[in-house]
């Protein structure tokens, strides 16, 4: 294939041994029984999590998901299946579920997938944080508790978590293209609490995004712990809310999405040709 194969591909590739052949004969299978168009859908997700609390580390997790969709389209109807496991016998398993949509007679279907080169990832999140040591992580939150105790005497409280995530996706279609794509992922929580004559007031801030650990250069943790401790202690002065009976105004927005569910889902086009709808037949009329 010219240029370059996506990072994705490659994964799925070497982890686990899928390549075209692989997706060509899954696909095949599901389109045995005479199905339109078919798909698949791998992803391998894995994640970790840590949470500082009374300023020590509470908690810290590791998780990973992975596993295949299959759909396959006949007519207006849709078969899906699924596979945990990427073994191939399993995947085939899986295959063959959802080609059972259609109900020909059981034919070989040729499928040539080919890797489609596209320009790197949609995310350029350099090194991905989920590569970085757990030490790296939990000075982040360290920094971050160490900001909001200094904001006011009458910050009590931090609690700060750290999420990150990294997702490798590949989709495998029957008109020949298989395409794949690298997300990154990142999360900072921190809140604060204010405990001033007894009352005890609690905010929260956060942020992320589909970055590496470049994102703290922007956005630092003290900056995200200072907020949560600004928002804990300007809540002190706040006052008590009116109470009773009050106008309410809509925008045109809000009072657009009461109007979609009141009436809005009947008039759907797959309700009313399948006659599911109380509209059904009585459009236009």
């Amino acid at each position: 294939m010219p240029g370059q194969q996506p990072d994705a591909v490659n994964f799925f590739n070497q982890r686990y041994g899928i390549d075209g052949a692989v997706t060509s004969s899954l696909l095949s299978t599901a389109l045995a029984h005479g199905g339109d168009f078919a798909e698949l859908y791998f992803e391998n997700r894995a994640g970790t999590a840590i949470v500082f609390e009374d300023q020590q580390v509470k908690s810290a997790s590791r998780n990973l998901t992975q596993g295949v969709g299959i759909r396959v389209v006949k007519g207006d109807a849709i078969g899906y299946a699924y596979s945990e496991s990427l073994e191939l016998e399993a995947m085939r398993r899986a295959a063959e579920v959802a080609g059972r949509v259609a109900s020909e007679e059981e034919r070989p279907v040729p499928v040539d997938a080919t890797p489609v080169a596209i320009r790197g990832g949609y995310y350029d999140a350099g090194e991905p944080f989920a590569n970085e040591p757990p030490a790296a992580k939990v000075a982040l939150l360290e920094r971050a508790d160490a900001a909001a105790r200094a904001y006011d005497p009458s910050i009590d409280r931090v609690d700060a978590s750290i999420a990150d995530e990294l997702k490798n996706i590949m989709v495998a279609r029957s008109d020949g293209k298989i395409i794949g794509d690298v997300q990154p992922m990142i999360r900072l929580n921190v809140s604060a609490t204010s405990l001033r004559d007894g009352a005890r007031r609690v905010a929260r801030t956060g942020g992320g995004g589909r970055l590496g650990m470049e994102y703290f250069e922007a956005v630092t943790p003290e900056e995200a712990a200072r907020d949560a401790a600004r928002m804990a202690v300007l809540q002190q002065d706040a006052v008590e809310a009116p109470a009773g009976t009050l106008p309410v105004v809509l925008a045109a927005g809000d009072s657009g999405i009461l109007l979609h569910e009141a009436i809005g889902h009947g008039l759907e086009a797959d309700f009313n040709r399948k006659g599911t709808s109380n509209y059904t037949g009585r459009i236009g009329t």
